[in-house]
Formats: structure tokens, C-alpha cells, sequence
């Protein structure tokens, strides 16, 4: 396959919407229990480190499913790792939807995260690969945006179906995205982006971890992005909406939709920023601005402050497409899928214990300290990006 040249929305092959769209599918899933955590706690009766780790559950799959799925890329038809994805992803929905106790229902939400991990580092390798070098950004903003826009779709309509039924009924429409990226995959997405080379990385630990030493640094920078990132999404906006402002599900659900309904057109227009300026002019102003939203966001009384701290919250489109980009931008396209899933290990690693952290940190410190953690974390990252310095092509 040639490499595609962005030349707009409208001008975008369908096996590159497919892929899009098992990005999606996995965002879908992933942003859908923010709105009704506090439903969750009270059916099953859960401390706040308990709620913690369904929170976390979808990312502790992530962790042991990054460095195999970026094998995977490497090596097999992205067509078929898509459909196994998919299928994973189906049923870890009817088990969390159904789960009648709390260790079903982190099982549901750990198949349900393995499923979109493997999905979602094969079809970002996809897009890379068939996307030309200047447009690295603006491909991996797109990646990025498909993410958002599952994050944006999910919270609003889980919130309110939670609202006006269950939660559990709330959980099975994320089976809905999931069937349609399929559907799109068995059209559109036939061939290999691009042909490995021979003597392949054996599917053992060794061959799976590739962090050469022009990677680690951004390794590092995965780490302290995520502990910001995640921690403000999970736990800061969900919990400080629903327990410190008393909003209903269906409020905050609407909150951080919009919040990823902004950082849609944000993280195209970083791709495309990044492409021309450079990866730091986005990521560092980025990362400080969610440093500062840590700590201020204690100073929300009312839902229209609320509000506008979500909407400052897109900023995270950008951050997190400069980290994709930065990875891509140093790896060999050989080793790009692994790459992409040594670089998630330690995100998604991260990840896992923010929940934990911020969740034991909360009953102490509260809401203040919380912000904190988050505040270090993203003038931590600003820091260590400006000590890697620019990656993109144009540097070179």
C-alpha cells in the first residue's frame, strides 16, 4: 500500500475509518463507568480504594495486554487482530453488565480492557504505517480524536441511560460501537499497511519489549503524562462532580462529554501544529495547563465552574497525540507495534495505580491533595520533554 496523504475529512480511505473506529469502540468502553461510579459503589457497597479498582480495571488489562498487542501488530493481518479485539471486547460488556458480584464485574472490565488494547495499538501501527512522514502528526491527532470522540460519546449516553434506567442497562450500549467497528473492519481493511521484515521478534517478553535507548526517555515521559492525564479524567472531574458539588450522573456525564467534544478538534489541530512547529509547542503547554487545572479545580463551587474546568480539560487531546507522535517519530516502522506497546506499558502501568493512589490520598487530604499529585505530575512532564527536546521531522 502507497502511503496516505491527509488531504482532509472527506478524502479518508474507509480501512483508515475502520481503524478510527476500533479506536472508538475501545474509548467507548473505556470512559464509560465515569458517570456512574457512585451507582456502582452503592450496589456493591464498595470503599473508595475498592472503587479505585474498577476504575483502574480497564487500565490493569491494558498492562498486561501492551506488549503482546504490539507483537501482534508487528506480525499478523491487522484484519484479524481487529476481529479478535471486537470479539473480546463483547464479552467483557455482557459480563460487567451482568456481573452479580464485585470480582465479575472487574473481570468483565479486565476482558473488556484487554480486548481494547489489542485493537487499539494494532489499528494506531495501521494508520501510522499507511500515513506519510510529514503527516505523522495530524495522523496520530486523528488517532487521538477517534479516542476523544468515543470518550465524548460514552459518558453522556451512559449517564443517561443510567439516569433513566440502570446502570447495568447503561453498561450494555457498549456493545453498539463495538459491532459497527467491525462491520466497517470486515469491509474496508484487507491487506498490510507494510510487509516485516524477515527473522521476526519471537512473541516472548524479550522480543515484545523494544525501548532502544532513543525511546526510554519518552518511556519516562509516558509515566508522569499519564499520572496527570488519568488522574484528572478518572477520579478529580468524576468524583468532584458527584460527591463534592452533589451533580446527578447525567450532569457530569455531560461535563466530561463536552470536555472530549472540544478535545476533538484540539487534537487534530495539535497533529497539525506539531507537524509545522514542532512536537514541544503543544505538548509543554499542554501538560503545564493541566497542572494548573489540579489544583484549581478546588476552587469550583457551582456546576458552571465545573464546567468550565471540564472544558480546560481538553487540553489532553493534545498532550496525549504528542506522545503517540514522539514514539513514532523515533521507532523503525519494523518495530513500530512494538514500540507503540512497550511505550503503553509504562502509560498504562501508570495508570493502573493512579486510581489506587488518588483513592487513598482522598480520605486524608482531600480533593487538595489529590490536585496535588496531579499539579507535580504535569510540571514534572513539561521538564523531561524539554530535556528530550524536539522529535518531529523537521527537527532532523
Amino acid at each position: 500500500m502507497k502511503p496516505f496523504r491527509a488531504r482532509g475529512v472527506l478524502h479518508v480511505p474507509g480501512d483508515i475509518v475502520a481503524a478510527l473506529a476500533i479506536t472508538v469502540a475501545g474509548a467507548f468502553a473505556n470512559s464509560a463507568v465515569l458517570p456512574i461510579l457512585a451507582e456502582i459503589r452503592g450496589t456493591f457497597e464498595l470503599p473508595y480504594v475498592a472503587l479505585g479498582v474498577v476504575i483502574a480495571g480497564f487500565s490493569l488489562a491494558r498492562v498486561l495486554f501492551d506488549l503482546p498487542g504490539g507483537a501482534l501488530a508487528d506480525r499478523y493481518a491487522p484484519r484479524s487482530i481487529f476481529y479478535l479485539s471486537g470479539l473480546m471486547g463483547l464479552v467483557g460488556v455482557v459480563l460487567t453488565a451482568l456481573a452479580p458480584s464485585y470480582g465479575l464485574l472487574l473481570a468483565g472490565r479486565l476482558l473488556n480492557g484487554a480486548g481494547a488494547v489489542v485493537g487499539s495499538t494494532a489499528a494506531t501501527a495501521y494508520v501510522v504505517r499507511r500515513s506519510a512522514p510529514e503527516d505523522r502528526g495530524k495522523a496520530l491527532g486523528a488517532v487521538v480524536a477517534a479516542a476523544l470522540f468515543g470518550g465524548f460519546l460514552s459518558p453522556a449516553i451512559v449517564g443517561a441511560v443510567a439516569a433513566g434506567s440502570t446502570w447495568r442497562i447503561a453498561v450494555l450500549t457498549l456493545a453498539v460501537p463495538s459491532v459497527l467497528a467491525l462491520g466497517l473492519v470486515s469491509l474496508t481493511v484487507r491487506g498490510a499497511p507494510v510487509v516485516m521484515a524477515a527473522g521476526r521478534p519471537p512473541l516472548a517478553l524479550r522480543g515484545m519489549i523494544h525501548a532502544p535507548r532513543q525511546l526510554r526517555g519518552i518511556a519516562v515521559l509516558a509515566v508522569t503524562t499519564a499520572i496527570g492525564i488519568f488522574g484528572m479524567k478518572s477520579t478529580m472531574l468524576p468524583l468532584y462532580g458527584s460527591e463534592k458539588l452533589g451533580l446527578d450522573p447525567a450532569v457530569v456525564g455531560l461535563a466530561l462529554t463536552l470536555s472530549a467534544a472540544l478535545g476533538f478538534p484540539v487534537s487534530i489541530a495539535a497533529g497539525a501544529v506539531s507537524d509545522r512547529y514542532g512536537r514541544l509547542a503543544i505538548y509543554v503547554p499542554s501538560v503545564l495547563l493541566l497542572a494548573a487545572m489540579g489544583v484549581l479545580l478546588n476552587l469550583a463551587t457551582s456546576a458552571p465552574l465545573y464546567f468550565a474546568f471540564a472544558l480546560m480539560f481538553a487540553v489532553d487531546g493534545g498532550a496525549s497525540s504528542m506522545m503517540q507522535s514522539m514514539v513514532a517519530d523515533r521507532a523503525s516502522q519494523a518495530r513500530l507495534g512494538a514500540a507503540l506497546g512497550t511505550n503503553a506499558f509504562f502509560r498504562d502501568l501508570a495508570i493502573s495505580t493512579v486510581p489506587l493512589v488518588l483513592g487513598a490520598v482522598l480520605p486524608v487530604w482531600g480533593f487538595w491533595g489529590a490536585g496535588g499529585v496531579i499539579a507535580v505530575a504535569g510540571t514534572l512532564s513539561a521538564a523531561i520533554a524539554w530535556r528530550i527536546g524536539d522529535t518531529s521531522p523537521r527537527a532532523r
